[in-house]
């Protein structure tokens, strides 16, 4: 394994954390390292927001195996950068996003890490959503929201609200801001229980 940065960099933009597997190898970005620096991202899970609520889900694969997504990258100076691929969802990520990782099984990984360019069937067949039921989800605390934590208990399963037997209330917030446009009241607290 080799570290590497999140994200591809550049002076005039934010980093590019993800591609879409399907102008990868067309847009400047990304086109070099897709043809010559594929590579293999390995994860225990991701995070996902329910739209619907705000609530945030745990995905990870149903058979307990780590995920690997495929990616692209590129040397930097001395370090590198990495960024995951994306695809179209699959039945397991609806109602969440309309995008998810491409994530690759074990009997494509030499394909896909093939120094050579991939032809484009095989391309296809690669950056595809992965089949459903590849994916598990549980919903997890608002603690995954922020950078400062860091525990293995975000994953721990909670109730959807995050609270047992809450009673929910919703408060308008000011139309100009860019937040969700409610959020629960709980009890008489506004906010989210953690």
């Amino acid at each position: 394994m080799v570290p590497a940065v999140w994200g591809f960099t550049s002076s005039c933009r934010a980093p590019l954390f993800n591609a879409r597997g399907e102008t990868i190898d067309s847009l400047p970005s990304f086109r070099d390292a897709f043809l010559a620096n594929r590579c293999l991202i390995p994860a225990s899970g991701f995070y996902e927001w329910r739209p619907s609520d705000r609530q945030l889900f745990c995905f990870e694969r149903a058979d307990g195996l780590l995920l690997a997504f495929a990616g692209i990258w590129k040397q930097v100076g001395s370090h590198l950068q990495a960024t995951v691929i994306t695809t179209t969802p699959n039945a397991d990520m609806g109602g969440f996003h309309d995008r998810m990782p491409v994530i690759l099984s074990p009997d494509a990984w030499t394909s896909w890490l093939s120094a050579t360019p991939l032809p484009d069937n095989l391309r296809r067949s690669l950056i595809s959503p992965s089949l459903d039921g590849t994916l598990s989800r549980w919903p997890v605390g608002r603690g995954v929201g922020n950078v400062r934590n860091d525990s293995p208990s975000l994953v721990d399963r909670v109730e959807p609200c995050g609270h047992p037997g809450a009673v929910l209330t919703l408060t308008k917030f000011p139309p100009d801001l860019r937040y969700p446009k409610s959020i629960p009241q709980i009890q008489g607290r506004v906010g989210w229980p953690y």
